[in-house]
């Protein structure tokens, strides 16, 4: 999934991922910007264990 740098609207690369956080980098204008990841992937959410 590509992000959009909301600066200039260049296509940004993906610098890292951290836990829900996936951190990009737009090459254009060099703008650094983070986006979350609101929901838990699907394993996570259909396990049964007690968490």
């Amino acid at each position: 999934m590509a992000e959009s740098c909301p600066k200039c609207n260049s296509k940004a690369e993906k610098t890292k991922t951290r836990g829900l956080d996936t951190f990009y980098k737009c090459p254009n204008c060099n703008f650094k910007f983070r986006v979350v990841e609101l929901h838990a992937s699907k394993e996570f959410a259909n396990s049964e264990k007690g968490y």
